[in-house]
């Protein structure tokens, strides 16, 4: 049994990880939470530990697993993430064996760039050297597998180039990071091992979000928040997308259990792991089937190669949907060093959706 230090513990990820894995696999962890005191740091962990543990069929025991943590104040956005010189003594006594670094900021406007960046990259650099000055064994750091930008067909597991084209800041600064964490790393001689989740939702066991508010459920609410502007329309309203493509949905649980064996196999320095889904249903079937759960059938997902131009609305309904144009115009294939056991069929969607709707807020809020 060995000791975890971990970042983005109260996130959707973060607090999955936790379940799975302490007890099990680590006999205890360290959680880096912000938060003006321990109450409020308590029961940030506390609250996403039950958000993630409702979405399984059997609900963890959480005053067990809260048992192995030990909660540490700090901030991934300052050097050393704050904390004190006594607190650090303290965590290189632990001997810690492993450094997970789940913190992100999900925002992708350019407009949030600075802040993106002072997350996503500077963030990953103060993990890194923290990593370091506590001693901690060996960096694993939770990337996307949407690193690899613009594009079609194999992506492989490597670096992707740093002048590639973008759908949006959050994929650039994500490669950025993994960048500048190979070379902090080896700088550091701390080995490095890189994990790429695909597009993440709920708990297969459940179909439940499971805490998760963004990807699969940040695009249903943004659709339904333009609900009440097109309420009463009949017409047909185009959403520019790839009928025939194909967005990789991979359940939490599953993502759990793919960590799960990379671990059994042992992590090795410099190796990158796409955690994804062997099929999952075309864009054009999933995307009706959110249509069709929020009611707005006359959505409708049009080739980019379509003759007439957008109107007015579509193109406001366009700009509204930017975050994800890139997953609804993608036919990406993520190679795997590990086994593919998994997929999301058309019903398995279907029911993710579904139980998705009941976690999306009141629709009259949600429109304005």
């Amino acid at each position: 049994m060995s000791t975890v230090f971990v970042t983005g513990s109260t996130g959707f990820l973060g607090s999955h990880f936790l379940i799975n894995f302490v007890g099990p696999r680590f006999d205890r962890a360290f959680v880096l939470i912000r938060g003006a005191s321990d109450e409020i740091r308590r029961n940030k962990l506390l609250t996403a530990l039950r958000l993630a543990g409702e979405s399984y069929r059997t609900m963890p025991d959480l005053e067990a697993l809260l048992s192995r943590v030990t909660i540490v104040e700090g901030d991934i956005s300052l050097e050393n993430f704050g904390v004190n010189e006594q607190v650090m003594s303290a965590l290189r006594a632990a001997h810690i064996d492993q450094f997970w670094h789940f913190a992100a900021s999900l925002n992708y406007e350019e407009h949030r760039r600075e802040m993106i960046k002072a997350t996503n990259i500077d963030g990953a650099m103060f993990a890194a050297n923290f990593c370091k000055a506590a001693g901690i064994g060996r960096f694993v750091h939770i990337s996307t597998a949407y690193t690899c930008g613009l594009g079609n067909g194999p992506v492989p597991e490597v670096l992707h180039a740093l002048d590639s084209p973008f759908s949006n800041y959050y994929e650039e600064s994500k490669c950025n990071a993994e960048h500048a964490l190979v070379d902090a790393c080896r700088a550091n001689a701390v080995p490095l091992t890189i994990f790429r989740p695909s597009m993440v939702i709920g708990n297969s066991q459940t179909k439940s979000p499971g805490g998760s508010d963004t990807a699969l459920y940040g695009f249903m609410r943004e659709v339904r928040r333009l609900k009440g502007a097109l309420r009463g329309m009949t017409d047909t309203i185009r959403v520019l997308g790839m009928p025939d493509g194909e967005v990789n949905f991979v359940p939490v649980d599953q993502l759990m259990i793919d960590i799960g064996l990379v671990l059994d196999q042992g992590l090795a320095d410099g190796e990158i792991y796409h955690l994804s889904s062997d099929f999952c249903p075309r864009t054009e079937r999933s995307f009706g089937m959110i249509c069709e759960q929020l009611g707005m059938d006359n959505l409708k997902l049009v080739p980019r190669s379509h003759d007439a131009p957008l109107n007015k609305l579509e193109r406001v309904l366009e700009d509204q949907l930017s975050f994800y144009a890139s997953y609804i115009n993608s036919r990406k294939q993520f190679e795997r060093k590990i086994p593919r056991s998994h997929g999301v069929t058309d019903e398995e969607f279907l029911a993710y959706v579904a139980e998705g709707m009941k976690h999306l807020p009141p629709e009259e809020a949600a429109a304005h």
